[in-house]
């Protein structure tokens, strides 16, 4: 993984989620969320692939996972979700988008979607 991938994970993405209507895969502080149980071995591999890749942050860190007109979710909680991104920090994450794709959905195609706590999303991730 990309270390650049993971200091920006680290930087701006952080936080946890409000509320408990979630199906979870829990380690430690982090935590997959999910609506559908039928996603539950995705949601197992993604937090596989957070914990193998080191983008696991210090404290509680939430993310969430959905399966939406054969497109894999994935959102990030932001820490201040209202500062745009850079085109540096936009690179970075297509290219985990495309790791994930890869590694965690055997190709299906993967969004990265910034949200604020209660998993609204603030920015996504056009690749």
């Amino acid at each position: 993984m990309n270390t650049k991938i993971v200091l920006l994970l680290s930087l701006i993405l952080f936080a946890s989620c409000e509320g408990d209507s979630y199906h979870k895969v829990k380690g430690g502080d982090f935590t997959v969320n999910y609506t559908d149980r039928g996603i539950t071995e995705e949601a197992t591999a993604l937090a596989r692939y957070w914990k193998e890749n080191n983008l696991i942050a210090e404290g509680k860190q939430d993310i969430a996972l959905f399966f939406v007109d054969k497109i894999w979710i994935v959102k990030l909680i932001a820490g201040n979700p209202k500062e745009p991104l850079t085109f540096e920090e936009r690179k970075l994450l297509i290219e985990l988008e495309n790791d994930l794709s890869e590694k965690v959905f055997h190709g299906d195609p993967v969004s990265i979607q910034i949200s604020n706590s209660k998993f609204e999303t603030v920015y996504e991730i056009d690749s």
